[in-house]
């Protein structure tokens, strides 16, 4: 939907996790990247498998929301 404070969530969430001490090299935050066309739900997963694979230490202190 247009206009429901998407965008406004996603940074709130951001601002929440570095002040919970996470650093930013840890969130994954960018779907506007015109590389993610087309996307699909189905490809949601895609996102933190890629992550771990790039970041294999991160699978034991991620956090989920």
């Amino acid at each position: 939907m247009r206009r429901t404070g998407k965008t406004y969530f996603g940074f709130q969430k951001l601002r929440e996790l570095e002040e919970a001490g996470v650093p930013r090299s840890q969130i994954i935050m960018n779907f506007e990247d015109e590389r993610l066309l087309p996307f699909t739900t189905e490809d949601f997963q895609w996102i933190p498998d890629a992550f771990f694979r790039l970041f294999p230490d991160s699978r034991h202190t991620a956090v989920h929301w």
